[in-house]
């Protein structure tokens, strides 16, 4: 929703503080991975390890977003720290007028909590166990349309005409295509 100059020196550090402040490392998982390291890597911390290996780190730590009431004033007090800051070159401020409106109606949309994790829901599937990393679980996130569209929107795409084709023709294929899936889905569930 906030869109920023490419050219702006802050872009980048703007959107690395605000994962770090959105997505929280689990605390569970951060104390396993903190023990792991003191015994196998000593001298290493969480914080390094997050810095020179971000990839295994995040495929052994579950990521939270906070309820509302947490999650609320640290944006708050992120927005108004990182939207005035200007751009060495230029002099222009990160947020515009414009941004500054998405900024506080993405405040809005976090107080009302439909940012954060919903309770009770586990959005992550222990997948198996690293055995080089002292029997750490390896997670698979399951936030994201990818995983939960994926099903029938991953095949969708082969049965649509690729260039050239008219409504007529693309409502076509989707027409033969949802039939096809219902044939098929139908078939199995009376089996």
């Amino acid at each position: 929703m906030l869109r920023f100059s490419t050219t702006h020196s802050l872009r980048k550090e703007f959107a690395r503080a605000l994962c770090d402040i959105l997505f929280v490392p689990d605390p569970e998982d951060r104390h396993r991975i903190m023990t792991w390291l003191a015994i196998a890597k000593p001298g290493m911390t969480f914080e390094q390890i997050q810095a020179t290996n971000p990839v295994w780190l995040w495929k052994h730590c579950r990521r939270i977003i906070p309820p509302p009431d947490i999650l609320s004033p640290l944006i708050n007090e992120f927005f108004l720290t990182f939207g005035p800051l200007k751009d060495a070159i230029t002099k222009q401020p990160l947020f515009n007028s414009s941004n500054w409106q998405y900024a506080w109606r993405i405040h809005e949309i976090i107080q009302q909590g439909l940012v954060s994790d919903p309770p009770g829901i586990p959005l992550y599937i222990q997948i198996s166990i690293d055995k080089k990393a002292g029997g750490l679980p390896i997670y698979r996130c399951c936030q994201g349309t990818n995983s939960t569209e994926g099903g029938i929107h991953t095949h969708l795409r082969s049965h649509l005409p690729t260039s050239g084709a008219s409504v007529r023709h693309a409502n076509a294929s989707l027409c033969d295509f949802i039939l096809q899936h219902n044939l098929r889905v139908s078939t199995y569930s009376i089996l």
